[in-house]
């Protein structure tokens, strides 16, 4: 009776050591998943900031339209003789929170 009692125990313990083992290998699997999605995540966001900062400027966007300043328009205005001053869109805004 002792005997069957000590192997019963033998058996509880070696599966509690396998089950303590598995959850150990879950956490690591979960909190691997984890760091590999933040870091995914984070090369994300590294790569629009990347391709916002190769587009125009914000504040060249003026409700919803992109204002453009190309090369062809100075030169037409060269060529037609036109007086070249600093030209500036001034827009303010007032936003009240």
């Amino acid at each position: 009776m002792n005997r069957d009692y000590a192997e019963k125990q033998d058996l509880w313990s070696e599966m509690n050591e396998l089950w303590v083992n598995r959850q150990m290998r879950r956490r690591k699997i979960r909190l691997s998943m984890v760091a590999l999605l933040s870091v995914l995540l984070m090369g994300g966001v590294y790569l629009y900031k990347g391709a916002l900062i190769q587009q125009e400027p914000l504040y060249l966007h003026v409700q919803g339209q992109s204002i453009e300043v190309g090369s062809a328009t100075m030169e037409n205005r060269s060529a037609a003789n036109v007086d070249q001053r600093d030209d500036a869109i001034e827009i303010t805004e007032t936003i009240s929170i």
